[in-house]
């Protein structure tokens, strides 16, 4: 059963609560990217399994985990967010901490050129943040009074300072209060509160900071991105070299990076030509679009679309409020990460919004990674099993050399069906 985020602490499905007291979301939620998936159980420990060489999954070791491991030495949290090669975690007593790759400060301890820390880190001056959001080598806290902190590596200008140094603690970016933050690999966005804009900075290699930011390879000033029609934004994703919108209107609007039909606009296309990052040309659109359904699914723009689920990849999922195919996602296939149920060929995309038909209507705590997606499942495969109670179930391939990800007994397998976490510990 999903609980909204404000749900009373008094009420038996409400699960960990913050400092203040409130429900910060269902008993079981989960964070990934690139090559590792976390998750935050019921009774506030969190478990991470994948890749390990940084100590990103906090068991204080650098040993690989194809299965979910305990973190060590972490207070009962009330959520995880995870990073290219770091983890964080709000405590519900309020304080932050981070574990994994501090090279460049992006634990926030004030500490830097670290490649491995293996237990949790408390991060110096951030206490009950609202969200956390974590990149390839920088960290973004929103606070309670809408300030975005940042902290890490600048080198792209993700965390929104005017040197190109990297910066060990919280430093405030200077933008309005904001509702809603999200990174990716190293540019940053944000929705404003009272004008409900999108503000983007750092990394536009690609245009992911939208037209306003023009051709600049970077930009530490935030950078308004305005969706068509003066549509307002409710929330934001942000991906390696795109970035998307959920507008007021209940469209999805992306512009970046359209290699792989990212954008969802039915193209691989763009105005103009960019830099991939690796030397190749590829297309690219600075100019929000809206997200379009192929014909089998409806055709037209994806419309009442109620939520964006973050990845760090080629690909995007959302949750719309259609009572019998909730889910879709577009972008690249070559995995099974657009939940079709079966593996794409090397290359294979999809530039239009298609239903994820692997998700059943009660997933809920999804969580996308470079190449894999996780989600909890309500409804359990056998309800009828004794003790039996919701799971987390992953599909697609674990990133690179196959770090396990998915959870599954041969991680270096692509799973088209999604396929049940497998614990050699049993979680609280």
């Amino acid at each position: 059963m999903h609980v909204d985020v404000g749900a009373a602490c008094g009420d038996e499905r409400a699960g960990a609560c913050n400092a203040k007291g409130v429900c910060m979301g269902p008993r079981m939620s989960l964070g990934a990217m690139r090559e590792n998936t976390c998750a935050r159980v019921h009774d506030g420990s969190v478990w991470c399994w994948g890749a390990n060489v940084n100590g990103q999954i906090g068991d204080g070791t650098t040993v690989e985990r194809p299965n979910p491991t305990r973190v060590r030495g972490l207070p009962p949290a009330s959520s995880v967010t995870v990073g290219y090669y770091h983890a964080c975690a709000i405590a519900m007593d309020g304080d932050v901490y981070c574990w994994g790759r501090n090279q460049f400060g992006q634990l926030g301890n004030g500490e830097q050129g670290v490649e491995a820390v293996s237990v949790p880190q408390k991060v110096d001056g951030v206490h009950a943040p609202r969200a956390l959001a974590l990149g390839e080598d920088h960290t973004c806290a929103l606070l309670e009074n809408g300030d975005v902190v940042c902290w890490g590596s600048n080198a792209f200008a993700q965390i929104g300072a005017a040197t190109g140094t990297a910066i060990p603690r919280p430093t405030r970016v200077d933008i309005a209060p904001a509702d809603k933050i999200a990174t990716a690999k190293r540019h940053t966005c944000a929705v404003l509160h009272d004008e409900s804009t999108v503000v983007c900075w750092g990394w536009n290699l690609q245009r992911q900071l939208g037209p306003a930011a023009g051709a600049s390879a970077t930009s530490a000033a935030a950078v308004p991105v305005d969706l068509p029609r003066g549509v307002k934004a409710t929330d934001v994703t942000v991906a390696h070299r795109s970035t998307c919108a959920l507008g007021a209107d209940q469209y999805v609007y992306c512009w970046g990076l359209n290699d792989v039909g990212q954008l969802g606009n039915g193209t691989q296309a763009g105005s103009v030509m960019v830099d991939r990052g690796d030397g190749t040309i590829q297309p690219a659109e600075p100019n929000p679009g809206v997200v379009l359904r192929r014909d089998e699914d409806g055709g037209g723009p994806l419309a009442n679309v109620q939520q964006l689920f973050s990845t760090d990849g080629s690909h995007v999922i959302v949750r719309t409020n259609d009572r019998i195919a909730p889910f879709y996602s577009w972008g690249k296939d070559d995995r099974g990460e657009l939940g079709r149920g079966e593996l794409g060929t090397p290359g294979q995309v999809f530039p239009l919004a298609m239903v994820v038909k692997v998700l059943p209507l009660d997933a809920r705590a999804i969580a996308s990674g470079e190449d894999h997606v996780c989600a909890v499942f309500a409804s359990p495969a056998d309800p009828s099993s004794p003790g039996a109670s919701p799971t987390i179930q992953c599909y697609g391939s674990s990133w690179g050399d196959g770090a396990g990800v998915v959870g599954s007994e041969d991680p270096a397998t692509a799973q088209p069906l999604p396929a049940e976490v497998k614990w050699l510990e049993s979680p609280p």
